[in-house]
């Protein structure tokens, strides 16, 4: 055992003597000591930041699928024809084809558009992009950046010999809602209307816009205007691209059929507000991020006395929680489906997303864990590397044997995390989940041991 000690410090004075005498592996050798420091350190974060990404995962889970429930139990689907007087402030469920007698009028492009919910004009201009690329080795490397001209919808700036004028932005990107858009005899609200997102393009386009552009857009650097059976094209040439080159093409949601689950308020909609035993836990989220609180009260359309933490000064200075604002569970529903969905079909619909994001969450606590273990494991590695003959092979075979300790070790403390998160919210889940992580963890113990 001392000649195998000797040995390796032998071969790590040997490495480091090598090193000095070349200024390439002055590099590698820096990072043979502060690289296992870094991995520790690093490590041991990933570990500890685990634990709260998993617990306000699952407590945003369990709280979520507690409220869906209840949320299943109170609703009632009704006839969208007409408005019953009994559902008044009730969580009800419609179903139905939208409709108005609005027109959505573009008055630079003489383009009326009747029995669609929005027009949108989207604007694309052909211009220089910046894009970048590494070359050179591992320890020479650089990034060069190079220039392409292409459609692109994001302005971009001006670079060294390569402008982008903004006097060719002519057309702007613009979106127009109708006023009165009607499930039955229910009227939709404003962000209802913003969940209608089902464009198709539009095909009532012609040269009769083109003209109508002409006029109203004089002061354009594009000379020529032509519709070229997609989109309408601002060109400075008429038979090529050239930078500053503008193309617009116009899309609508049509009056399809939908379904939409919230609270009835007189002949429109309202979010349905919970207020069960999480609501005080719920709105601290709310309290350590004003920003939501307002984003909420606006868009759902509430008045003072129905907002959720009417209580609680929005402006105040709180601190955020950036794991219970990013987490925050179900506090509403207010939903719109851009599909003719059942009552069941709807709660189905948003517990799948809940689920499929509660194991992403869970898959990546898992990994945190353990890469986590794997870095922690670093050093010993790399001082097996040392070995001399064989330390390039055993290290690698060791680096395979801990990854595997590692998931092993990860497992049992995942789930007992999410069980100790489930203990705290629903019980009976809670000892599922635990006993699942004893039944893991004294598996993999024994396991661990008979090797």
């Amino acid at each position: 055992m001392k000649l195998l000690l000797i040995s390796i410090l032998v071969k790590f004075i040997e490495c480091r003597n090598y090193s000095f005498s070349s200024n390439d592996d002055d590099d590698s050798d820096s990072d043979s000591v502060i690289g296992p420091v870094f991995a520790i350190c690093f490590g041991f974060g990933m570990i500890v930041a685990a634990f709260p990404c998993l617990w306000f995962n699952e407590r945003r889970m369990a709280i979520s699928e507690t409220r869906l429930l209840a949320g299943r139990r109170a609703c009632k689907s009704v006839n969208a024809a007409e408005v019953d007087p009994r559902m008044e402030d009730q969580l009800i469920h419609v179903k139905g084809k939208l409709t108005t007698n609005d027109l959505i009028i573009d008055p630079q492009f003489r383009l009326e558009l009747g029995n669609c919910v929005k027009l949108r004009r989207k604007v694309e201009t052909y211009q220089w992009v910046q894009k970048s690329r590494e070359e050179g080795s591992k320890k020479n490397k650089r990034t060069v950046y190079y220039y392409e001209s292409e459609w692109s919808s994001k302005i971009e700036g001006s670079y060294p010999n390569h402008e982008n004028r903004r006097e060719d932005l002519t057309v702007q990107e613009q979106e127009l809602t109708a006023e009165n858009v009607y499930i039955g005899a229910y009227k939709l609200t404003d962000y209802l209307k913003s969940k209608a997102v089902d464009y198709v393009q539009v095909d009532s386009i012609s040269q009769q816009q083109c003209e109508a552009a002409k006029v109203a857009f004089q002061s354009r650097t594009q000379q020529y205007i032509f519709f070229d059976g997609r989109y309408i094209q601002f060109r400075k040439s008429e038979n090529s691209q050239s930078i500053g080159d503008q193309r617009v093409l116009f899309e609508k949601v049509p009056c399809n059929y939908a379904a939409i689950v919230a609270r009835q308020h007189k002949e429109s909609f309202k979010p349905y507000l919970f207020k069960d035993s999480f609501s005080d836990d719920v709105n601290q989220d709310y309290a350590k991020n004003p920003d939501m609180l307002k984003s909420f009260n606006r868009f759902h359309e509430l008045s003072e006395e129905e907002q959720p933490l009417n209580q609680i000064d929005p402006s105040s200075e709180v601190s955020s929680n950036i794991f219970k604002s990013y987490e925050a569970p179900l506090n509403y529903i207010n939903w719109y489906f851009n599909r003719s969905f059942t009552l069941d079909q709807c709660f189905q619909s948003q517990l799948s997303k809940l689920v499929r994001m509660v194991w992403l969450c869970r898959v990546g606590g898992f990994f945190m864990f353990l890469f986590g273990f794997v870095l922690l494991f670093t050093p010993i590695t790399t001082l097996l590397y040392y070995i001399p003959l064989l330390g390039g092979f055993l290290s690698k075979l060791t680096g395979i044997v801990l990854a595997f300790l590692s998931g092993m070790i990860s497992m049992p403390l995942t789930l007992g995390t999410i069980g100790i998160a489930w203990l705290y919210y629903r019980p009976i889940k809670g000892l599922i989940y635990s006993s699942m992580a004893v039944i893991s963890g004294v598996a993999c113990y024994r396991y661990i041991m008979s090797y």
